[in-house]
């Protein structure tokens, strides 16, 4: 993170301090390659879920219904998922193929808990399991996209977050990517239909950003 900020500093003091997230030089640093090197899409994933944890706003509003799975509370309504997934493929993929890794992923964690839960870190030894298994199955360098929605409110006016990000991590853990965030209102009739045009709104932006990434000449 201290390099992170160094880099930002620097590149805003040779930028005369005006530092534009357009700026096609911006994203020429050596930060961004990682994301010039995604060879694969392993993982797409949105959430709608409760700004107040246990408020029931989501499952009030129907943008979430009730899992039949004991680890999971509630699943985001499919209706939104389908909408993300389209304008994924749409706006983000690209030439790249996508490797579903989460595909099968809820039976391995309920079998290596099992056979680990009484032993030390056993979370993190899943998620390393994971790792490994995605490495061997489809290479390294795979990319991510995330778009979580919180709501608030059940009558007007419905409050919503969102957050959408890429990352280009070994571990896809949703940390430290491009991200785009932004904060709405809408009417519990009209909430929907607000958040799909909200996903695709964020999506677009962070299109426009993998774009220009990989238009970077480093000539």
């Amino acid at each position: 993170m201290k390099n992170l900020s160094l880099f930002l500093c620097l590149a805003y003091f040779f930028s005369g301090g005006v530092l534009l997230a357009g700026d096609e030089d911006f994203y020429c640093f050596e930060f961004f390659d990682k994301y010039r090197e995604i060879k694969y899409w392993a993982k797409i994933h949105v959430s709608v879920f409760d700004y107040h944890y246990g408020s029931g706003d989501a499952r009030y509003l129907n943008l979430t219904y009730e899992a039949d799975d004991r680890f999971r509370k509630d699943k985001t309504s499919k209706s939104i998922v389908d909408h993300f997934n389209k304008e994924f493929v749409r706006l983000i993929k690209g030439n790249l193929p996508f490797h579903n890794t989460d595909e099968g992923r809820d039976g391995r964690f309920k079998n290596f808990r099992k056979k680990h839960k009484n032993g030390p870190d056993w979370i993190e030894k899943f998620q390393a399991h994971e790792e490994a298994r995605r490495r061997s199955l489809f290479g390294s360098n795979p990319g991510a996209v995330f778009c979580l929605i919180r709501v608030s409110r059940k009558r007007f006016p419905i409050l919503y977050e969102i957050d959408c990000s890429i990352i280009a991590r070994e571990d896809l853990i949703n940390r430290g990517g491009l991200e785009e965030k932004n904060l709405g209102f809408s009417t519990p009739e009209h909430i929907e239909g607000e958040l799909k045009d909200a996903i695709t709104q964020q999506l677009e932006i962070l299109s426009k950003t993998m774009k220009t990434i990989r238009r970077c000449s480093k000539d």
